[in-house]
């Protein structure tokens, strides 16, 4: 099932460093306006990402729009220095009697 027509990278960093995942047919869309997340003691750009089904999005991953770099130095691949990446402060799987059919996250 395909929500929209875009693309983004999702960047993980794990034990064994950096994880990097295409997802296709999402909708994607961020501005420019800063939000505050108080948990984090950050600000960042506001986002919504709408993936197809059960994707696997935790917070703290970092989502690229597009198809994003192969390989990220995490300490330096941050939302206030890279055009675009933003940070997931939230995830919410979407459906209807127990089957999942979107999954959301922003930030």
């Amino acid at each position: 099932m395909n929500l929209g027509r875009d693309r983004v990278t999702v960047y993980r960093k794990g034990a064994e460093g950096v994880q990097r995942t295409v997802l296709t047919g999402c909708h994607y869309s961020h501005t420019d306006k800063k939000v505050s997340y108080e948990r984090y003691g950050r600000h960042q750009r506001a986002f919504l990402l709408i993936a197809p089904g059960k994707a696997d999005l935790k917070l703290e991953d970092r989502i690229y729009p597009g198809i994003g770099p192969e390989q990220v130095d995490w300490d330096r691949f941050l939302p206030v220095s890279v055009p675009g990446l933003s940070q997931v402060a939230w995830v919410k799987a979407v459906g209807v009697d127990g089957t999942v059919h979107h999954t959301e996250a922003g930030g």
